[in-house]
């Protein structure tokens, strides 16, 4: 090779390195660029999140006010202590038969005399419980008229179950003492059956309290003047 041949050829070698050189020199940029572009995103997320959470902190740990204010405007025109008293003792009444409807269950038609005479005792307290509450009834400050139809139906719809519980563990109590009984008839006929019915026909009722007081416009009326007002215990 001839002295310009050999010159040509160093001549593209050198073009070559020279090109791949920029080639990475300008993938290595578009590299950094792109790092800092997201470093750049990453960051301003970051900042926001901390600025969110430096302004609403305090709202975060703590009952939103607005929401304290609101309950408290629907406290002063709902607070009639009859009223809000009938629905505590009712809500006591229903968590008192949650604890005990297991045992009325199992022990209504059972057996041991002595259990199925707790039963009975058990069925006849919760009946005087709710006649006892059902007498303020009429002294309660209502905000709907059909309120009142409403609770004496309840009331009355609980009696029967409870009176239905009390006779069928009496005549269980009779016939393990041997007394002679007369054929039962019509729903009677199936205890097992007419207890589970009257079991679920209390679980229902019982919500559907619940559903009259917290579902909707309160039922309650404010407090008359010169009576004090109702208040959430605790």
């Amino acid at each position: 090779m001839d002295q310009d041949e050999k010159s040509q050829v160093e001549s593209v070698e050198d073009v070559d390195v020279d090109a791949a050189l920029d080639e990475l020199r300008a993938e290595e940029h578009r590299r950094l660029l792109r790092t800092a572009v997201l470093t750049l995103i990453i960051a301003s997320a970051l900042g926001f999140v901390a600025w969110w959470m430096a302004t609403n902190t305090d709202t975060l740990f703590r009952p939103n006010l607005q929401v304290e204010a609101g309950e408290q405007e629907v406290l002063a025109v709902t607070n009639d202590p009859v009223c809000r008293g009938i629905i505590d003792d009712v809500t006591q009444l229903a968590a008192d038969y949650e604890e005990r409807e297991i045992f009325i269950e199992e022990n209504v038609l059972g057996d041991e005399e002595s259990e199925v005479d707790q039963v009975r005792e058990t069925a006849a307290a919760f009946r005087s419980r709710h006649r006892e509450v059902s007498e303020r009834v009429e002294d309660a400050v209502l905000r709907e008229r059909v309120s009142r139809r409403q609770l004496n139906d309840w009331f009355g719809f609980m009696d029967n179950e409870f009176r239905i519980l009390e006779e069928m563990a009496d005549r269980r109590l009779k016939e393990l003492r041997g007394e002679e009984l007369p054929a039962p008839e019509g729903a009677w006929d199936n205890m097992p059956a007419l207890r589970d019915r009257v079991l679920l026909t209390i679980d229902e009722n019982f919500h559907a309290f619940r559903v009259w007081h917290q579902v909707g416009l309160h039922p309650c009326g404010a407090a008359p003047e010169g009576v004090t007002p109702w208040a959430p215990q605790g």
